[in-house]
């Protein structure tokens, strides 16, 4: 029955005696839902037939419309004043409206069409007197719900107009956002004591007010109306728990995971005891997580107090750093009574102390070093020299204290974090480097050892997996690019069960999300050089939706574009050797895009040098498979050469620079040859030359140098010979 057809009976019907409408009522043709729709507008007639009937047909002419209703626009006894947003049970706007005589302000929500059905109303009225109980100064409350004359029900809403808790925490310190978070959690134990559950908790459902009190929005209202869409907004994604992705019932365990993502948004990742309590609430196993909202307020009020939390270890070490920061005069009192107690034990004892406190601070000093001072510097114009003689000689401290401390764990730990650092410094592919590859795995291999010593291989501390996760892969791709390819294989064999089983314990771990994207990468490499072309394209590609699920996580972030850069690289040189040129074509296009967009935010010489590569590599691709298109790629060529020429190029005395300086004149040389400039060809392909045999001549070879020379000698002979 369309609405015109209900109007009609409706004004038949209420002209009638209430003891023939029933006999009436028999004589239509209605399906039940109609029947009692008609009925319930029986019930609500307190007005006369002619006004009740305008309202029908003014609400219709309304809600016919698709757009949003516009400020101004009278809905019931509701006066609209803007639109504040839309999720997925409906639209929600500022209203007015009169009570008592007096002018309120409310937020009324009309709900979808869609979910105006019997069984979804009967669930939402159960929800909306469940939530009428709820009464709590930091949840909004709901003021009234109904059906506006067109059949749309609504919920009015107290107003709260503050911040976003995300927002509004940024420039707090962490005790406050804690105290914030810890009153959070106590509007959400209330609502489970009332057996609500929220279902949503994320941090646009949180707002801070301007007295700094959190106001929780939509509790428990969106349980009844959605208990059938299984779908996310992105929003949401993010904060919804494990279960409830798979479709599972939510619990008031999933209102604890996403409180905890909330925390986790909210606090730095260098304070261990508030990342344990995350790590608690947002537990993959429900049955490993808080008990209650209760419990995870009372070890954020313990972390706030400075004592101990529950999700902590409880070792001795932790409850008396816990102590001495809680009694900090008392601790310093006491520490002087020690001192003057242990002087007076004589000169023995006082050289002992003196040799460990030696022990100690060569130990702090050489830390400071590889991972302090060298991130100060390591962007620093002409500093490669300085990070050299200050990373070796910090290695050498550290390596000779291990040697006299051989049964310290904590010891051997930093040592393999030193070993990888200065690895960095040795080679890498496109950051400021020595250009020493084997120096570079034998401080890897190194650390691999020390490392397995340690069990590490094991670890599920998150930052120890990242950690070993990077050193497995950049041994496989150092390795790779030495030919040494069955050890290779053999690192890469050992990285992806590690990758994946680290993907199954923390899904919506980034690290982990980061570290099966570039494992997955290794792989296409391997296939490649297999000659196994069809199954590397498609390993490839099947990297991409976990590209965009990275995008989703971190957003158009710096370290998203160096990713992206990396991964549609190598898909348009696994494309073209599968002679799909447009594939291959697009693909450099999409990571050239990238790569500039990574340069442009961060402009250091790791992303300057990708982006040289990226058109070194795609103009060489287009002049094989597409030269007829060679004058498209000539706007990369200039950028390589505005690149390496531009007064604000990082550390340009690099040596690194050279190894491009002479790709720049062999793409010259090539581009000459395709268009038959044989005297260019000659001075571009002679210059690239002599700078690579000056650097062979300095020890400073590798495979990428080998394979610039073996493009310059075989294109210059084909020149010589065809003149093409």
């Amino acid at each position: 029955m369309t609405l015109s057809d209900e109007a009609r009976c409706f004004a038949e019907l209420v002209g009638l005696p209430e003891s023939e409408r029933a006999a009436y009522l028999s004589t239509l043709d209605l399906d039940p839902d109609a029947r009692n729709q008609l009925l319930s507008l029986l019930a609500l007639d307190n007005d006369s037939e002619e006004d009740f009937l305008s309202a029908i047909q003014e609400e219709a002419r309304l809600w016919s419309d698709q757009d949003t209703l516009e400020p101004g626009t009278m809905v019931g006894r509701f006066l609209i004043e803007k639109r504040l947003g839309q999720g997925g049970t409906g639209e929600v706007f500022l209203v007015l409206f009169e009570e008592e005589g007096s002018t309120r302000q409310a937020a009324l929500k009309i709900l979808h069409s869609h979910l105006h059905r019997s069984g979804q109303i009967t669930l939402w009225d159960r929800e909306r007197r469940l939530v009428s109980r709820l009464s709590h100064p930091y949840i909004a409350s709901l003021i009234e719900s109904g059906t506006l004359y067109s059949g749309q029900p609504y919920l009015l809403m107290e107003y709260v107009e503050g911040q976003r808790i995300d927002h509004y925490c940024e420039t707090l310190p962490i005790q406050q956002r804690i105290q914030i978070m810890a009153k959070v959690c106590d509007a959400v134990g209330a609502a489970h004591r009332q057996l609500i559950v929220h279902r949503d908790l994320k941090p646009g459902n949180i707002l801070i007010t301007v007295d700094g009190l959190p106001k929780l929005l939509d509790f428990g209202i969106g349980q009844a109306l959605d208990r059938d869409q299984q779908t996310f907004e992105a929003a949401t994604l993010a904060y919804a728990s494990p279960e409830q992705l798979t479709g599972a019932e939510p619990t008031t365990a999933s209102d604890l995971f996403s409180l905890g993502r909330i925390l986790e948004k909210l606090i730095p990742r260098s304070d261990p005891s508030l990342l344990s309590i995350v790590r608690k609430a947002t537990h993959t196993n429900p049955d490993l997580r808080y008990d209650s909202a209760a419990a995870l307020r009372d070890d954020l009020n313990r972390w706030l107090e400075i004592r101990p939390v529950t999700s902590h270890p409880d070792t001795w070490r932790y409850r008396a750093t816990c102590l001495v920061r809680r009694n900090r005069w008392g601790t310093i009192a006491t520490a002087a009574a020690l001192i003057i107690a242990t002087t007076a034990l004589g000169l023995a004892w006082r050289q002992y102390q003196e040799a460990r406190l030696r022990f100690s601070e060569l130990r702090t000093l050489a830390r400071v070093a590889i991972f302090d001072l060298d991130t100060a510097i390591q962007n620093l114009p002409g500093s490669l020299d300085a990070r050299k003689k200050l990373l070796e000689t910090a290695l050498s401290y550290l390596t000779s204290l291990q040697a006299a401390a051989k049964n310290d764990p904590s010891l051997r730990g930093e040592l393999a974090d030193a070993c990888q650092r200065v690895a960095l410094l040795q080679d890498t592919a496109t950051g400021p480097s020595l250009d020493r590859a084997d120096a570079a795995i034998e401080l890897l291999e190194e650390a691999i050892l020390l490392r397995d010593s340690l069990g590490q291989q094991d670890s599920k501390d998150p930052k120890i997996r990242g950690l070993y996760g990077e050193l497995l892969r950049r041994l496989t791709t150092l390795k790779r690019s030495r030919m040494r390819t069955l050890e290779a294989d053999a690192h890469l064999a050992k990285l992806m069960p590690f990758s994946e089983q680290w993907i199954r314990d923390e899904p919506r771990s980034v690290p982990a999300l980061e570290l099966s994207i570039l494992t997955h990468e290794e792989d296409t490499r391997r296939l490649f050089r297999q000659n196994k072309k069809i199954p590397a394209l498609e390993n490839e590609r099947a990297i991409l939706p976990k590209l965009a699920l990275l995008r989703e996580y971190v957003g158009e972030s710096p370290h998203y574009w160096k990713l992206a850069t990396d991964i549609h690289q190598t898909l348009a040189i696994t494309a073209a050797a599968c002679n799909l040129t447009d594939e291959a074509l697009e693909s450099f296009r999409v990571a050239i895009d990238s790569s500039r967009k990574w340069n442009a935010a961060m402009h250091n010489v790791q992303s300057n040098r990708s982006l040289l590569i990226l058109y070194s590599e795609a103009i060489y691709l287009a002049l094989e498979i597409a030269p007829s298109k060679i004058n498209q790629w000539q706007e990369y060529l200039d950028d390589f050469e505005r690149i390496l020429n531009s007064p604000t190029l990082p550390d340009p005395k690099g040596t690194y620079w050279n190894r491009h300086k002479s790709d720049l004149l062999s793409l010259r040389g090539h581009l000459a040859a395709a268009k038959g400039n044989a005297k260019e060809v000659d001075a571009y392909f002679s210059q690239a030359m002599e700078g690579l045999d000056r650097r062979k001549a300095q020890g400073q070879t590798d495979y990428t140098m080998a394979l610039l020379k073996f493009r310059i000698s075989s294109r210059w002979d084909r020149f010589r010979k065809t003149g093409r």
